[in-house]
């Protein structure tokens, strides 16, 4: 997976995005809860990601040579949070403890989000993981990637941004899928964070290629309710 990120000259004149992954490989706690401190942005925390990968990579080397020689010009760099988060939970599991030790002793206030944060990815990697060796062993293994999306999924339908028709319908094709894998298997997963990682892992399988559309339809948080209430439902 990639831990995306972006740097961007002050006058935006030079811009680009890059893989922050080479920072986080090595990054201690102080570190990241100092990039947590500044919300992942706009700090010299933050500024620390882009020059860590400046010699790897040449377009962000181009970037902080263009603020260096420009006047009155800096620049600027962002991470996303959700990626680096993730990312951390799956290949450097101690670390979270550790981050949150060293927030307890700088920033008692960011604590409580951080730790809901890496609990709640923590809970889809592992639930993602289970249903993927429990029900078949024919899908693809788990990857952050598809974890973050399952963790972005139910964050949407935990927030309401789905309509009732919306959330209706992905249930129904949900159990749908389930029940045609296995018998029984929509009572055995029913939980819904096991049916949405269950979804966006199985999601390119072979018998389940039919489901693609529906999938993207029924997820999809910019169809209106206008828009929803007069679709067609999806086909098989």
């Amino acid at each position: 997976m990639t831990i995306m990120a972006e740097v961007h000259s002050d006058d935006f004149r030079a811009k680009t995005n890059f893989d922050a992954t080479p920072f986080f490989t090595k990054a201690t706690a102080k570190e990241v809860s100092d990039l947590i401190k500044c919300d992942w942005r706009g700090d010299y925390a933050a500024d620390a990601v882009a020059h860590a990968v400046e010699q790897l990579n040449p377009e962000v080397g181009r970037v902080l040579h263009y603020a260096a020689l420009t006047d009155d010009c800096g620049f600027e760099v962002s991470v996303e949070p959700r990626h680096a988060i993730a990312w951390i939970v799956a290949n450097r599991p101690d670390l979270p403890m550790d981050i949150e030790d060293q927030l307890r002793k700088d920033a008692p206030g960011e604590l409580e989000t951080v730790q809901s944060e890496f609990r709640s990815f923590r809970r889809i990697w592992v639930e993602m993981t289970y249903v993927m060796e429990e029900l078949t062993s024919d899908i693809r293994p788990v990857d952050v990637e598809q974890s973050v999306m399952a963790w972005n999924m139910m964050g949407k339908l935990e927030r309401q941004e789905l309509s009732s028709d919306q959330k209706d319908r992905y249930q129904s094709k949900v159990s749908e899928i389930m029940e045609g894998c296995r018998p029984g298997s929509s009572e055995k997963f029913s939980h819904l964070a096991g049916q949405i990682a269950f979804l966006a892992v199985a999601g390119t399988h072979q018998d389940l290629e039919d489901v693609a559309e529906a999938y993207d339809e029924v997820l999809s948080v910019e169809l209106s309710l206008e828009n929803d209430s007069g679709a067609a439902a999806p086909g098989p």
